[in-house]
């Protein structure tokens, strides 16, 4: 078994969609530099992740550095994490175009796909999202659960809103640019109106099946069905309390899957959410709101496993259970490279 999971992570291209800089920034904070050299790239090549989806900035004040204005502390983020990217180049990659996601494993590289976590820094201008077209990004988070200019998140659900004009607008254009749309923290109206307005796929980057547990972050049969039916991925998330605590962690992500493939399909689940920042917990803990929240999510996963082992006891779980290598294979990285395959383009469009 050991020899399989060993050869099943050298030779699957192992996307990893959802990752925030939370603690890189922290770093910054404190006048450290050379922090994707020093903390990332040797943890993720050697956990065997080929392509990272990395959320830059977005909604909220912990992805915003603080800043009061959403556009400036986007723009103040974007802009040390590229220059912290051309530091490992060519060791790390920015994902621009389908051409740029790879083939086949390459140990020691590592593609990053940057992400906007959140539609506030756009600041209801379609301008902006352009510009952060051009500086990158290849995958937009609609909302981060609250309320923006583009949707209600998922924690309005009681108000029972969905997708503003605006934020029709940005899918159109989203659309049009080759961005990859992610609904992951959005109401439930919101994702049907996010799901029906889009002419590409679009993905839950980190969320599970509400049916194996009943979370508000977690999606609906109906939201699966309709996620499979324009071509979108599920990605799953390891975090305790979106996976429910009558499992062990491992087996209770196995069950979600199990469950999404039952009702969508092998091709529309991931797991792209596996491992924890140690330093992520410490840096939020006595910060305050939001910050405590953050820590304490984070501090659910258990704080022994890294990407790599958890990578390892996934696909001995999957073996186990009788999963095709092909199929695994889809689960780790194929189904999400898939969807941005068909959704960036061929060349960056001239916006």
């Amino acid at each position: 078994m050991a020899g399989d999971v060993e050869r099943l992570r050298g030779s699957t291209v192992i996307v990893k969609g959802h990752t925030d800089i939370y603690a890189l920034v922290d770093r910054m904070n404190r006048g450290e530099r050379g922090v994707v050299q020093r903390y990332w790239l040797e943890k993720l090549t050697g956990a065997g992740i080929d392509v990272l989806v990395v959320a830059v900035s977005g909604d909220t004040e912990a992805h915003l550095n603080g800043a009061q204005r959403p556009l400036h502390g986007a723009l103040e983020l974007w802009d040390f994490f590229l220059r912290e990217l051309a530091a490992v180049a060519p060791a790390v990659s920015i994902v621009r175009t389908k051409g740029d996601l790879p083939e086949a494993p390459q140990p020691g590289r590592l593609r990053i796909v940057l992400a906007l976590e959140g539609g506030r820094p756009l600041e209801q201008n379609l301008a902006h999202l352009r510009n952060f077209y051009r500086l990158g990004m290849r995958v937009l988070g609609m909302s981060h659960d609250l309320r923006n200019e583009l949707v209600d998140g998922r924690r309005e659900g009681r108000t029972g809103g969905g997708l503003s004009r605006f934020g029709r607008a940005v899918v159109k254009e989203a659309n049009r640019l080759g961005i990859l749309l992610d609904v992951s923290h959005i109401s439930d109206p919101g994702f049907v109106h996010v799901v029906e307005a889009s002419d590409q796929p679009v993905v839950a980057s980190h969320a599970n099946s509400r049916a194996v547990f009943d979370h508000p972050r977690n999606f609906t049969d109906e939201h699966l069905k309709l996620l499979a039916g324009k071509g979108g991925v599920l990605g799953l998330i390891y975090i305790p309390r979106f996976i429910g605590r009558q499992h062990t962690p491992i087996d209770g992500l196995v069950a979600h899957l199990e469950h999404v493939v039952e009702v969508a399909g092998i091709q529309h689940v991931a797991v792209t959410d596996l491992g924890t920042d140690r330093d992520e917990i410490r840096m939020f803990e006595g910060a305050g709101w939001p910050y405590e929240r953050i820590a304490q999510v984070l501090a659910e996963r258990p704080k022994d496993i890294d990407d790599r082992e958890q990578l390892g006891r996934l696909i001995a779980a999957l073996l186990a259970r009788g999963y095709s290598e092909a199929d695994i294979g889809l689960v780790l990285g194929g189904n999400v490279r898939r969807v941005l395959a068909q959704v960036l383009p061929a060349a960056e469009v001239a916006p």
